[in-house]
């Protein structure tokens, strides 16, 4: 995801080269690992990361990293997740994993053709069986069968979550299917495909045979326009579809994803062709209405793109009408017009902004349909009529919920055990000289609370690790850290465990 949509700061330009330069060696080298893994489930991130880093030096300055907006922490219903700003992730990869480009036969891959026939496919297999009409992308939906049938059922389950996904991070969405994908495609299954995601090219010899690749759409010669750092500029939010007789449309392929994901799902595939042709008929906005548990939200989403054509507007309604004798119209806004005499003016401008069936006049005001309420404020505003809202707090918490995931802390990374410091002598801290069962004694209170121990060696150099292994009672006693560094005991001249937060444990 990029930077905007973690932190919903839509002004704020976001450095990338800048936060990296300003970073400590101890933080860049975490971060660096971050970017190489394939997911970033914090439950297996965390278990990994402190197995090879050391507890304490993984979670500082992962600590660290969250602080300076370096590494986000994102929790869903299921899981939670870190998650690196696009914009930063990109860079370290430009920087350090781009490689050579490969000699001979090379390929380039196509992110966004690939999410565009991803969606395709999920849309055809979710809902009733009878809207699995043919398609022309045989090839690519067999393709997809080996790899993705699993996930279709998961998704089949909740699209809407998938819509919102898509909304937020479409460029998250596309990174994790396509690295599934790359990576059970790949010769060598623990491949990294992400130089391929960013536009760099591959040997074709990484996927198979040549032949094997020409059918599938996402698989090209020819450096694609979009790549996962540029997702949000080649989408457009604005475009409008083109209109054909009997209800049919072309969209182009670069429409944004959420709403081309919620077209695929209420309409008939045509064609999917140089651009998306579909039509809306009443089986297809039914069987739409059946994937969604609450189909409203998403059924008005088209309703709205379509409210510059009324006569389109009014021809959908029919088509949706048409499939239940009772029709819940979604939610109204209550608006109360305190000046007795501005009241039936503003009723009848309403009437003409948002559509007379978008309109409930009341004794001391009126209700405007919840999805033209923003339409019909802003029209207030540019007459220059004042508003107030004396719900803003739950409107607020309401729009909030429309994301998939809530952010979490940096103070959740914190270790528990490192709490247990404040119980020790103070002692502890300090270097001090002790007979060899008490260097082991201290060493292990150190792993107890996932702390480093500052050591100062028999040559009287200092140092700071974190202990891996201890073995004694045996006929050398000594130290494994996570450094790779292997001493002895007795080389030990003193030591004492590193305070959490002191400049010498970092």
């Amino acid at each position: 995801m990029f930077f905007t949509e973690l932190s919903n700061d839509k002004e704020r330009v976001y450095e990338a080269g800048e936060k990296w330069g300003n970073m400590p060696e101890s933080e860049k080298k975490i971060l660096r690992w971050l970017t190489t893994l394939p997911e970033l489930e914090r439950k297996t991130v965390d278990k990994t990361g402190t197995a090879l880093h050391g507890p304490y030096r993984y979670h500082q300055a992962l600590c660290r990293l969250m602080k300076s907006e370096c590494v986000f922490l994102l929790k869903t219903g299921e899981a939670e997740y870190y998650c690196i700003p696009r914009e930063l992730d990109h860079y370290i990869y430009n920087q350090f994993f781009s490689g050579e480009e490969p000699s001979g036969s090379s390929v380039y891959f196509d992110i966004n053709s690939f999410l565009f026939h991803f969606l395709l496919y999920v849309s055809h297999h979710i809902g009733p069986v009878n809207k699995r009409s043919p398609v022309e992308d045989e090839l690519v939906f067999n393709e997809f069968d080996s790899v993705f049938s699993e996930d279709v059922k998961k998704i089949g389950r909740d699209p809407g979550k998938l819509i919102q996904y898509l909304r937020f991070g479409a460029d998250s969405v596309a990174e994790h299917f396509a690295g599934i994908y790359l990576r059970r495609k790949a010769a060598k299954r623990e491949v990294d495909v992400k130089h391929l995601l960013y536009g760099s090219e591959a040997p074709i010899s990484l996927f198979g045979p040549y032949e094997e690749l020409t059918g599938l759409p996402f698989f090209t010669s020819n450096k694609p326009e979009a790549t996962l750092d540029r997702l949000p500029d080649y989408f457009d939010r604005s475009l409008k579809g083109i209109s054909l007789p009997g209800n049919e449309w072309l969209y182009p392929l670069n429409t944004e994803p959420s709403f081309l994901f919620i077209l695929l799902t209420f309409s008939r595939l045509v064609s999917p062709g140089q651009m998306l042709h579909i039509k809306f008929t009443e089986d297809s906005i039914k069987e739409g209405e059946s994937v969604f548990a609450d189909p409203s939200p998403f059924w008005n989403e088209i309703i709205r793109n379509y409210s510059y054509d009324m006569a389109v507007v009014h021809e959908l309604e029919r088509l949706c009408e048409k499939n239940a004798p009772v029709i819940n119209k979604g939610s109204f806004v209550y608006f109360k017009i305190s000046s007795s005499s501005m009241r039936n003016g503003l009723i009848k401008k309403a009437v003409i902004n948002v559509g007379k069936e978008f309109v409930v006049q009341a004794e001391e005001g009126m209700f405007i349909a919840a999805d033209k309420a923003a339409v019909w404020e802003e029209s207030l505003k540019q007459d220059g009529i004042s508003l107030t809202c004396d719900r803003m707090e739950e409107a607020e918490a309401r729009k909030e919920l429309e994301k998939p995931f809530s952010a979490g802390n940096y103070e959740e990374v914190l270790l528990d055990e490192w709490n247990g410091a404040r119980r020790i002598p103070e002692a502890s801290f300090k270097l001090t000289s002790y007979r060899e069962n008490m260097k082991a004694r201290m060493i292990r209170q150190s792993q107890a609370l996932k702390l480093p121990v500052i050591i100062e060696l028999s040559d009287g150099s200092q140092i700071v690790e974190e202990v891996k292994t201890l073995k004694y009672q045996t006929e050398e006693a000594g130290i494994e850290t996570y450094s790779g560094r292997n001493l002895s005991l007795s080389n030990i001249h003193r030591i004492a465990i590193a305070h959490p937060g002191s400049e010498e444990s970092v």
